[in-house]
């Protein structure tokens, strides 16, 4: 089976597909098919005719250490679809950009058939998806001197069947590098919560304490909305922070800190944000909302004159 999924895959992309191993179990698991294919790697070969200098590794568009599918095979056959599990171990995923025009994971040529067959799915269904040992997403511009690199420590997404609802559970690292100007800098990121979301009504979406934090900032929401004949958002309340500022800022690089240095805080605002009516993206006003924000008793000190006294 390796050598026929690496023929197939390598003749329909503009790369090369190497596999370690692919099996199919179907006996042993029935009524489940599983899938499982080691050592993936895939070398792009878009950059070929670049006479750029490029990094090493700049072909090397993805690699994984095992990719685990396992799937109802009964209901294939409905095109029903009942994915038991998706388990990828060691992934790493490298985009590169030359330019504007030239980069590695171009590797889909046009198709050659004027209209796309259509295929009908009548139910999909992913009951666990999970990451471990992430070796990173990374995209390099090559032109613009930028390296962006996305880690996890934790990615899982389990469905919880009675409520129609995916648990998220996204966490790690954002490492980005900035040739001009110049700094380096990593940030905390986490995604967590429930998104309630059903195949057979699939213009429906809600979250509930749904936690998105960037760099410590966290956000929660809670929301509803509607996208089948309009887009609609039903409703929406934001809750961000408390913000810790001084613990924020600290984020920020060397190179931009400038005067925030000489500062000391212990500030820690909130704000909170509730649609007030439904609202239809689609047209031209702004939405109805209301506002709170909330800033403790705190203190904003310049501690220049206390550093010079030091010196």
């Amino acid at each position: 089976l390796t050598p026929i999924v690496e023929d197939i895959a390598s003749r329909q992309l503009l790369a090369e597909v190497k596999l370690q191993k692919a099996e199919l179990t179907i006996w042993k698991t029935f009524p489940e098919m599983v899938v499982e294919v080691d050592g993936i790697e895939i070398i792009s070969h878009t950059l070929r005719e670049c006479n750029d200098s490029l990094p090493d590794d700049a072909d090397r568009l993805l690699s994984a250490n095992k990719v685990k599918l396992a799937f109802n095979l009964p209901k294939v056959a409905m095109m029903k679809f009942d994915i038991k599990e998706v388990w990828i171990d060691s992934p790493r995923i490298n985009l590169v950009e030359v330019n504007d025009s030239i980069n590695n994971y171009m590797i889909v040529p046009p198709s050659d058939k004027s209209e796309p067959s259509s295929v009908i799915i009548n139910e999909l269904t992913i009951r666990k998806f999970h990451i471990t040992d992430n070796k990173g997403f990374s995209y390099k511009n090559l032109e613009k001197g930028i390296k962006v690199e996305l880690t996890t420590d934790t990615a899982t997404i389990a469905y919880l069947e009675s409520l129609k609802q995916y648990d998220i559970n996204i966490c790690g690292h954002i490492n980005s590098t900035l040739k001009e100007p110049k700094f380096s800098q990593s940030i905390p990121y986490a995604i967590k919560g429930g998104i309630r979301w059903d195949f057979n009504n699939p213009y429906e979406i809600e979250t509930k304490d749904f936690l998105v934090s960037v760099a410590d900032i966290p956000a929660t929401i809670s929301s509803s909305a509607s996208f089948s004949k309009l887009s609609i958002v039903k409703s929406l309340d934001l809750s961000i922070g408390p913000l810790d500022v001084s613990h924020i800022l600290s984020y920020v690089p060397e190179e931009m800190k400038g005067e925030i240095n000489n500062f000391a805080t212990n500030m820690s605002p909130t704000l909170t944000l509730h649609l007030d009516a439904p609202y239809e993206l689609t047209v031209k006003h702004y939405p109805s909302c209301s506002a709170t924000s909330e800033i403790p008793d705190c203190y904003l000190a310049n501690t220049r004159s206390e550093k010079k006294k030091k010196s």
